[in-house]
């Protein structure tokens, strides 16, 4: 379990505060690394809190200070620390926790978590258990224990192959290396005489002798008809004449230049055939044309350096190659002593070689005294807290909490709920019930005419049919104490009910604080109301507007808010 606590670094735990508790992390957004501890760690408890993205700030019981990432600090009972920032994981600014303890207490209290029984005597099972919150962390440290309890028995049993095997690694780095000199040699031997095989190295030198003519006569012919190119660019009497632009078809760069150069001298003929060459267009196109073989002789220039390079170099390669057909049987007798050292050199390093592979082979042979039958898996249903326990008390609070705030609301509640209340406490008649729309739709009564709500407004034009008795009593004010109680959505279809019997409705939008009727509507709300009380030159008529739900029914909108009005003044 020390190896285990060692290897996690287990006696350093992560925790944040969440709700009312401090629960652990596994995987915490920092790290804390204790670069030189002392003899015997304090248990400490570490409170970090992310100040700004390379800034956190650092508390103890004696200590608080703001520190960078990475910067080392020395902390009473610890050591010197570092806290380093974890990429993979995203720190809030909400408060981390980190308690280090010594690795002893660790180890201790992580022993106490651990259960170790036998199945029964007869079997060599062991089953192994380990109480812990994380079930992750718990199956991870469950597992490592298991990992280092099989290193540890198959340590003795490899201790003999590891030997060996060391002493051949140690013999083999010293064959590599004289056998890597040897091979050097070999090499530097070969540049210095041009060798590759030296039993076929005379035929080899003629046969590179007559290859070298062939590649020279193609780069000699590369070179003739660049010439000829440059030469026929040069001449001022030959220069306008179309040719081949296929010469050279491994050069894309020229050929595309030579196309583009037999375009415009074929637009060139063709113009003369209705202007003459002092014509600004011919003009313009001999420009055209004059750039474009400047960049061609220099292409050609640049290609034709290339090949001379190539076939003076072709040419001191034959050259040499001729000149040295007779010294091969000297050098092919120099070579055969170096190739009988090199061959030596191999054959102890395969052996070499093998044998470690043999001693590889039988390490694997090796196997440990315990076999995992199960891997480490943590219990679908926690052990603790008890769940029984917790529903119980959850169903004492689910059934007296909610009758006690249900009681609580109805003593402290002065809204009005229903109608009864209304008549209850005023004298106010109601003339209509208007139910909750819960659609995004307002249009109900254009869309929904067979709707509850639909038949609620019909209701309530019928009643106000017996208040607005006279010609006089046309206009309905809709208010509310705040915004969203209904006002908008009254007026559209109370307007709309109106309009199907045969009247005709206006609508005028008047909150000019904060209108919403014209924007239900699909209304363009550049000109209204607002601009008719500045603006005199504006009539009535220019700001009332037809609404297609109903050829009856009109509006006249709010207009822009007052504030963007003036600054347009």
């Amino acid at each position: 379990m020390e190896q285990v606590v060692r290897q996690m670094q287990l006696n350093i735990v992560y925790s944040k505060r969440s709700s009312l508790v401090n629960r652990e992390l596994y995987s915490a957004p920092f790290k804390l690394n204790i670069i030189q501890g002392v003899d015997t760690i304090v248990n400490t408890r570490f409170q970090i809190q992310k100040i700004s993205s390379n800034k956190i700030k650092v508390k103890t019981k004696s200590l608080e200070k703001e520190i960078s990432w990475n910067e080392p600090i020395s902390v009473t009972g610890v050591g010197v620390i570092k806290i380093e920032q974890n990429p993979l994981t995203q720190m809030d600014n909400n408060e981390y926790f980190v308690t280090v303890s010594s690795v002893d207490q660790r180890v201790a209290e992580l022993t106490g978590q651990l259960s170790v029984a036998a199945a029964n005597k007869q079997v060599s099972v062991v089953s192994l258990g380990l109480s812990y919150p994380i079930p992750q962390k718990g199956e991870d440290i469950l597992q490592t224990l298991i990992n280092k309890y099989t290193e540890g028995s198959l340590s003795d049993k490899n201790a003999i192959a590891d030997s060996t095997y060391k002493f051949i690694r140690e013999r083999l780095n010293v064959i590599a290396s004289e056998l890597g000199d040897v091979e050097d040699e070999e090499e530097t031997f070969k540049q210095n005489n041009k060798l590759a095989d030296m039993s076929e190295q005379g035929k080899l030198l003629v046969q590179n002798t007559s290859e070298f003519s062939v590649e020279l006569a193609k780069a000699e012919t590369q070179v003739v008809i660049l010439n000829d190119l440059e030469n026929y660019l040069r001449d001022e009497s030959k220069n306008k004449k179309v040719f081949p632009t296929s010469l050279l078809p491994q050069d894309i760069i020229f050929s595309g230049m030579m196309s583009q150069y037999n375009s415009l001298l074929i637009e060139r003929e063709k113009q003369l055939l209705s202007v003459t060459e002092e014509s600004p267009f011919i003009k313009n196109i001999d420009s055209q044309i004059s750039g474009l073989r400047n960049g061609i002789l220099a292409n050609i220039q640049s290609t034709k350096n290339t090949f001379v390079l190539t076939r003076n170099k072709l040419r001191s390669q034959l050259s040499q190659s001729e000149g040295r057909i007779s010294n091969v049987p000297k050098i092919e007798k120099n070579y055969l002593k170096l190739a009988r050292k090199k061959g030596i050199k191999q054959e102890l390093y395969i052996f070499l070689m093998q044998k470690a592979e043999e001693t590889a082979i039988s390490k694997t042979a090796n196997i440990s005294i315990a076999k995992t039958i199960d891997p480490p898996k943590a219990q679908v249903i926690p052990i603790s807290p008890k769940k029984s326990g917790i529903y119980l008390a959850g169903l004492i609070a689910g059934l007296f909490i909610p009758i006690v705030i249900l009681l609580g609301r109805d003593l402290l509640n002065t809204s009005i709920n229903t109608k009864e209340e209304i008549n209850k406490l005023t004298d106010v008649p109601v003339i209509g019930e208007i139910s909750h729309n819960d659609s995004a739709d307002n249009l109900i009564v254009a869309n929904h005419e067979r709707s509850a709500i639909s038949e609620q407004f019909r209701a309530l034009r019928t009643n106000l049919s017996f208040y607005l008795k006279t010609k006089n009593e046309k206009i309905i004010l809709l208010t509310s104490s705040m915004s969203g109680e209904g006002k908008s959505f009254t007026a559209i279809n109370l307007g709309n009910i109106l309009a199907l019997a045969g009247k005709k409705v206006l609508l005028m939008e008047l909150d000019l604080r904060k209108p919403g009727l014209s924007a239900k509507l699909g209304v363009n709300n550049d000109v209204g109301f607002s601009n008719f009380t500045i603006n005199s030159d504006i009539k009535v008529i220019n700001i009332v507007k037809p609404l297609s739900i109903n050829k009856n029914m009109f509006i006249i909108s709010s207009g822009p808010l007052p504030l963007i009005l003036r600054r347009q003044l």
